[in-house]
């Protein structure tokens, strides 16, 4: 089962963990145009608003705590066997495509380029991804938070 969410403006901290797990996340800033998104798109609206609750295509997240929060969604979708650790870009959702390290030269730091051979972009905004001392946090602290 592929799943993809949307989140709302109440779980943007949500949306970037699930984006940094490689899952596809949209980001919408009011609960009303998310459910809208998530119809026509079938995805899985992630709310905390009330309102919502109990709604098609709705799942409510009780937990306050962005890392609780990542926790009930991977229990409850059964995704935690899934991730494709940073497949996404982490603020456009787009997926990542590996980038040749020349082509890249003028968009990284000099010690990133010096240092480090692999790189992924984002093909929509350009953002350059690599494999540093931040990636080893962020994917610990993702799988530290899967069931």
């Amino acid at each position: 089962m592929t799943c993809r969410f949307i989140c709302d403006r109440m779980l943007g901290t949500l949306c970037k963990y699930l984006r940094m797990s490689g899952f596809d996340t949209a980001y919408a800033r009011d609960s009303k145009t998310a459910l809208v998104s998530a119809l026509q798109e079938d995805r899985v609206l992630l709310t905390r608003n009330t309102r919502m609750r109990g709604q098609k295509h709705v799942f409510f997240i009780t937990a306050d705590a962005p890392h609780e929060q990542l926790r009930s969604v991977y229990e409850h979708f059964c995704i935690h066997g899934s991730m494709n650790f940073l497949g996404r870009c982490l603020l456009c959702n787009e997926p990542l495509k590996k980038a040749a390290k020349e082509d890249i030269r003028k968009l990284v730091p000099f010690f990133t380029y010096n240092n480090f051979d692999e790189f992924a972009q984002c093909p929509k905004c350009r953002r350059v991804y690599w494999k540093g001392s931040h990636y080893q946090k962020m994917k610990r602290d993702i799988e530290t938070t899967a069931p």
